[in-house]
């Protein structure tokens, strides 16, 4: 495994060419639970003035800002979608890097302390695309390992998810067969908790 600098393996896409955007655009803004795909039907009459950034599936989006992890994959829908300008664009280069791999390296605790690390400015610390494009990927020779790897971290987050709706659930009922046993079966039920 080689450590390949991000600029080699990935272009950022920057700002699109106008379009005639229609009434009903997709915008890529909505991060779902881990982040790992959002798209959102969005109407809008007028589109905001900087969500001019086209995306296009398996495209990966970064903030900008320091201590903002919320990276976003944008699925595989043939619907282009819109992003604000606050994101870098990412484009894996095909031949060299998995999509998702790089998704789930943007994710990691390496990649957020490097991000934070290299963000400059006094108010509103963003990092700059030169800066990005200097932190190294470990980057295995075999695309198909790539995939590999994203595909175990896909399911572990897909296991992780499902675990925590389950324990939501467990709360649901545990709170549930509490009212069931304690205040329902009181003299009066609910309606004489009222009256108190």
């Amino acid at each position: 495994m080689n450590y390949v600098p991000l600029s080699e393996v990935t272009d950022n896409i920057g700002r699109s060419p106008p379009r005639n955007r229609d009434k009903s655009t997709n915008l890529a803004v909505k991060v779902v639970g881990s982040g790992l795909h959002a798209r959102r039907p969005a109407s809008y009459s007028k589109p905001a003035r900087r969500t001019n950034l086209a995306t296009v599936p398996n495209d990966v989006l970064l903030p900008k800002l320091q201590s903002n992890n919320k990276i976003v994959y944008v699925d595989d829908t043939s619907v282009e979608a819109f992003s604000s300008t606050e994101f870098f664009n990412l484009r894996s280069k095909s031949n060299r890097l998995d999509s998702r791999y790089l998704f789930w390296f943007l994710k990691s605790r390496f990649f957020e302390f490097e991000k934070n690390r290299r963000c400059t400015g006094s108010v509103i610390s963003t990092l700059p695309l030169s800066e990005l494009g200097q932190i190294k990927i470990p980057l295995p020779a075999n695309i198909a390992e790539q995939r590999r790897i994203a595909g175990v971290l896909n399911k572990a987050n897909f296991i992780q998810q499902k675990c925590q709706e389950m324990h939501e659930l467990v709360d649901v009922f545990i709170n549930s067969i509490f009212l069931e046993l304690f205040l329902n079966h009181r003299a009066g039920g609910r309606r004489n908790l009222s009256r108190q």
